[in-house]
Order: C-alpha cells, then structure tokens, then sequence
C-alpha cells in the first residue's frame, strides 16, 4: 500500500470515526473480501470466519470515535480478525492455548500465471509444490500469504505476527530458499518472489 492510499484511508476513518455511515460502508466494501480470504487461511470453520467478521465491523461500529488512529488501516483490520478468530476458537472449542497452536491451519494456496506453466510435466510439479506448500507449518503459510498477497511490507507483516522486520525478511528468505532447492525447475518463480522480500 502507497502513501497516497495510507493517507487516503487515514481521512477516510477519521469521518467514519465523526460518525460517517458512508465511510464505514468504504472500509466495508474495500476490505470484506481480503478479510474473508485472510481469515479463511486461519480457519476452515466456516461459522467462525462469519461470527468474527461480524464481529469485527460490529465493533467498529459501536465503538468508532472510541478507536485510536491506525497508521495502516488494512494492517489493522488484517490483526484485529486474527485475534477476534482465535478468541472464537478458543471459546467454543476450550483449546488451552498450545493446542490452539496446533488447531490453527493456515492454508496456503500458489496462484501462479498459467503461462508459467507450459508443460503438462511443469503442471504436475506445481501441484506437488502446492502440496509442499500445504505440508509447511501454519506460521511458514501465513508469512508468505501476508508477504505475496496482501501488500504488506516487513514491518508490518512483523506487527501482524510479533515480529522484527529483519526477522521477518530472514524467515521469508529462509522458505523460498527451501522451496527453491527442491523446485529447481520452477526457480523463476522463487526468482520473482524474491525480489518482492
């Protein structure tokens, strides 16, 4: 996200925080679909995807002037649904937190441009990285879809996660570097993600 749309977001949550109904329905509408698609990487409960981002437009709605300033409204937004998701698990399923850990499957799935893939070979090998993708733990997962699909830069990603954004650069690395060594045949991929770290 560019400056000029960071500050395009600050003006309009500032109205929507004076009590703006159009504005609420411009953060609505812009980040309904990411949060859904976010959320449905953490979770395969379809009822709990629904209940927390509700929950969360609810919120924000009855508690607008109250809310503090976000410097990144979509980084917010993406960290707020994270944690209105794992509160729901926790309390209808009664994970102790360890085995909420373990429950929380972030999916992960490769979007690649179809004439990357020019042979019926390549074809197989992409289904067997999407399956090595999938075999990654959820945190590997969830880096690479903050990194490659939501538009966040290392800081922020850092925020979503708790991390440092040299930490999160190194991890990033660290996986491609491991999926490129086992898909050397597909390293134009690996070579074009990387240049996004």
């Amino acid at each position: 996200m560019d400056n000029e749309s960071i500050e395009y977001w600050k003006v309009v949550w500032e109205s929507f925080k004076k009590g703006s109904v159009s504005s609420f329905k411009l953060i609505y509408l812009e980040y309904i679909d990411l949060l859904y698609a976010y959320g449905s990487k953490i979770t395969s409960d379809e009822e709990v995807l629904k209940d927390s981002v509700q929950q969360l437009f609810l919120e924000l709605y009855t508690s607008g002037k109250n809310l503090s300033n976000p410097g990144n409204l979509k980084f917010y937004l993406l960290k707020a649904l994270k944690i209105i998701i794992i509160h729901e698990i926790k309390k209808r399923y009664k994970y102790t937190s360890f085995e909420l850990v373990d429950s929380i499957k972030f999916e992960l799935e490769l979007d690649v441009e179809s004439e990357v893939i020019a042979t019926e070979e390549k074809s197989a090998k992409m289904k067997f990285l999407q399956k090595t993708l999938s075999d990654l733990p959820p945190e590997k997962r969830e880096l690479l879809f903050l990194k490659f699909y939501s538009g966040f830069n290392n800081e922020e990603i850092g925020g979503v996660l708790g991390l440092k954004a040299e930490t999160v650069k190194k991890r990033i690395y660290r996986i491609l570097k491991q999926l490129h060594i086992q898909f050397r045949d597909l390293s134009i991929i690996f070579f074009s993600l990387c240049s996004k770290i």
